[in-house]
């Protein structure tokens, strides 16, 4: 039973060397009780071979290892390089993301900075108003030669009071309309 036991056992994922060392250590014991120290040594050092994982096995098989002290040193060691390795990589890996993820910060920072210049850029210099209804419209500074208010691209007035082209509040019908109806009491001149 324990001779089966020791040809079936190979290294389980994630099992360590020294775990499954021992493990056939163990399980050679059990199975070759009667054998030289020797003999016992060389077959815990055959089981332990066949049933190691693949990439430590070649490793330690090219080492050519003279008893199973020394294949189970072997194979911590390249245990230990791969873990190394891994770390490595994982490091390389995760520093690698963080300069791509710090340069893909900084590119949309960049770009959201030269839209909001340009934003910025537009603002300054737009100085047109629009009112429902009506096309662009210019505001000119009071003391403006060509006199205050809102005025259309191409010079005409638009009034305060009803938003319509071509006149300016003091003279809007609408205003004087509604002016005379309060003055008036709603008199339409007819006698």
């Amino acid at each position: 039973m324990y001779y089966s036991e020791l040809f079936q056992r190979k290294q389980i994922s994630g099992e360590s060397v020294e775990d499954y060392g021992n493990a056939i250590l163990k399980l050679a014991r059990r199975a070759h009780g009667g054998v030289s120290l020797d003999e016992h040594d060389r077959l815990a050092m055959e089981h332990f071979l066949q049933g190691l994982h693949p990439s430590f096995r070649r490793f330690v098989m090219m080492s050519d290892p003279q008893s199973f002290e020394q294949a189970f040193r072997i194979a911590k060691r390249e245990e230990c390089n791969e873990r190394l390795t891994r770390i490595e990589e994982v490091s390389t890996a995760c520093a690698v993301n963080a300069v791509s993820a710090d340069a893909s910060v900084i590119q949309k920072l960049e770009d959201v900075t030269k839209k909001l210049d340009m934003l910025e850029r537009k603002m300054n210099s737009v100085s047109v108003q629009s009112y429902p209804g009506q096309g662009s419209t210019t505001q000119f500074a009071p003391g403006n030669p060509r006199g205050s208010g809102l005025r259309t691209e191409d010079g005409k007035p638009i009034c305060h009071y009803c938003h319509k082209i071509g006149h300016i509040a003091r003279y809007c019908p609408a205003k004087q309309g509604i002016q005379q109806q309060q003055r008036g009491g709603g008199q339409t001149g007819l006698n």
